[in-house]
């Protein structure tokens, strides 16, 4: 893929007042961005809609001012884009802008006026352009200022000087010099370049608590809402099938729990959002992911279930917490504990044959040693 975009940012220089004092006003740095096309920011002056120097306006004698212009590549549509930029003076074949042939100015009045001022461009820290306006010197061809991927940016230094000399007949004139940006679309030639892979994960707790088993599910979904993937937890861990990218671009997926029937559980309704961007990296697809919750940045998402505590355990009860008697009502006194003969405390009808065994008992034993008297005597 090649595509070439040219785009005139006209360099505009005003000389307001001559030989008078004023103080500078600086503006906010400027900027070159390809997203698709060349877009010029801020751009709008009262010369031209792609103006890239708002601090070359009523310069003065003396001034050496600076402009700041940010290089930027937001296209993700291939691997990387080149950026060039040269300058094209004005001419028969280049006419001035009518704004400033509206101010009375004529190429050959523009290029005497540029020829006072000297300028340097700096790419980061090359100088690409070092010579008075009137002379293209370095920028008389396309100049490389980079191969930029999706996301890069450079940034270019242009510093101005005006003489303390400069006459009075130079007041309120307008120069004029158009830059030309052109942007070239590259990929990197790989006849088989490896996919991104990426592997979704999540924690899991129960109560602050990794669960055992694998009694939990959790749903993958694509940017549509269409179920992707289904799985169990394993413990503490969610993990789902790796996911494989061939094309560069911003993915999203969410990820969120299913909630199941176990009594007492309230389950985590949290939806994680996870933003995959794929881009290319020495041929092959490379990919970074961003959780989301909400709408805002997070870290790995973690499902927090909760289970209510349930009742306390028979064997934790008091023994004196036990009843000892049935209930009221309950008709009989037999044992509480099926196949039992213990009798109930308190039942006094099963007392009475203790106490007539036990009374029986007494006599045997009192009995025993007048019996035997006998006997011997009866000998």
């Amino acid at each position: 893929m090649k595509k070439l975009f040219k785009k005139i940012s006209s360099l505009l220089l005003a000389l307001a007042v001559a030989m008078s004092f004023a103080l500078p006003v600086f503006a906010e740095d400027t900027s070159v961005t390809y997203e698709d096309e060349l877009v010029f920011g801020p751009g709008e002056s009262s010369y031209t809609a792609t103006d890239l120097f708002d601090n070359f306006k009523g310069v003065m004698p003396g001034d050496a001012l600076t402009q700041k212009i940010a290089v930027k590549n937001t296209y993700k549509g291939c691997d990387y884009v080149k950026l060039y930029l040269r300058a094209v003076p004005h001419d028969e074949q280049n006419p001035l802008s009518s704004e400033v042939a509206a101010a009375g100015e004529t190429v050959e009045s523009v290029n005497d006026f540029l020829s006072q001022l000297s300028m340097t461009v700096y790419n980061g820290s090359t100088a690409i352009y070092q010579a008075p306006l009137n002379e293209l010197d370095g920028l008389a061809e396309n100049v490389l200022l980079g191969s930029f991927t999706p996301g890069e940016t450079a940034e270019l230094t242009v510093q101005l000087t005006v003489p303390l000399e400069l006459g009075k007949q130079y007041a309120n004139r307008v120069g004029e010099v158009d830059w030309i940006f052109t942007a070239e679309e590259m990929n990197i030639p790989v006849v088989n370049p490896d996919p991104a892979q990426v592997t979704l994960s999540a924690g899991k707790t129960v109560n602050g608590k990794a669960p055992e088993g694998s009694d939990f599910s959790f749903v993958l979904r694509d940017d549509n809402g269409r179920t992707v993937q289904t799985v169990h937890n394993r413990g503490g861990s969610v993990v789902f099938d790796t996911l494989t990218f061939s094309q560069i671009g911003t993915y999203r997926y969410t990820i969120s729990e299913q909630a199941g029937n176990a009594e007492g559980m309230t389950y985590d309704g949290s939806v994680y959002t996870a933003v995959i961007t794929v881009k290319r990296a020495k041929g092959d697809y490379t990919a970074t992911v961003e959780w989301q919750k909400d709408g805002t940045s997070c870290g790995s998402p973690v499902f927090e279930n909760l289970l209510e505590e349930s009742g306390s355990d028979p064997e934790d009860i008091p023994e004196e917490s036990v009843p000892l008697s049935p209930p009221e009502g309950s008709g009989g006194s037999e044992s509480s504990q099926p196949g039992s003969n213990a009798p109930q405390t308190g039942d006094n009808a099963l007392i009475w044959p203790y106490i007539l065994l036990l009374a029986v008992g007494l006599v045997g034993m009192l009995a025993a040693p007048l019996i035997k008297r006998r006997n011997k005597r009866q000998k």
